[in-house]
């Protein structure tokens, strides 16, 4: 290779490095609510009471917003030391158990990217991009955005090989979403 060439190889290497790097600080994008972050110990000052009651031999725990609207289920799956690895989000219905219902201090459970239930299809895809996977059957729509290890910061420092972004949408509006580490 000619000094030229090897130049603009160099320079290349060193862009490309550079951008899969950016893309591994960003992804992936949605990670936590308030101060509930995915892969973290869940912090007690969302919370009203510090005795939270868990459902499934301890795996999950439900969490209901302020205005009683919204309930959110963390999912401390498969050991580990109580850190948070997945967290779903939908509109609370009454029919559901409220022997493991939590009160929490939260308003509306928004995603550190700006996400809530209600939001707009659209808005969401502008938002987060072209997603992996986009299923839809009569007006309902599934959206899905999948990272792997080598494309985030996250999954490599939890050493965890896939993370999801799911998006529920009846008639094109948000009715519920879930986010955290995929098990293969």
């Amino acid at each position: 290779m000619n000094k030229i060439a090897m130049k603009h190889f160099l320079i290349l290497s060193i862009i490309l490095g550079f951008l899969n790097l950016t893309a591994s600080e960003n992804l992936p994008r949605t990670t936590s609510i308030d101060k509930i972050k995915v892969g973290k110990i869940l912090p007690s000052s969302n919370l009203t009471s510090k005795k939270i009651k868990y459902f499934l031999d301890g795996e999950k725990a439900s969490f209901i917003n302020l205005s009683r609207t919204q309930i959110m289920t963390l999912d401390f799956c498969c050991g580990g030391s109580g850190e948070v690895q997945r967290i779903n989000v939908k509109f609370f219905d009454k029919n559901l158990t409220k022997d493991y219902m939590n009160s929490s201090k939260i308003k509306d459970f928004t995603t550190n990217s700006g996400i809530k239930l209600g939001d707009k299809q659209e808005q969401i895809l502008k938002k987060l991009g072209k997603p992996n996977d986009l299923q839809e059957e009569n007006t309902t729509s599934i959206v899905t955005y999948i990272t792997e290890q080598n494309e985030s910061k996250l999954l490599q420092e939890f050493d965890m090989p896939l993370y999801y972004e799911k998006f529920i949408f009846s008639n094109g509006v948000l009715k519920e979403y879930e986010f955290g580490f995929e098990y293969p």
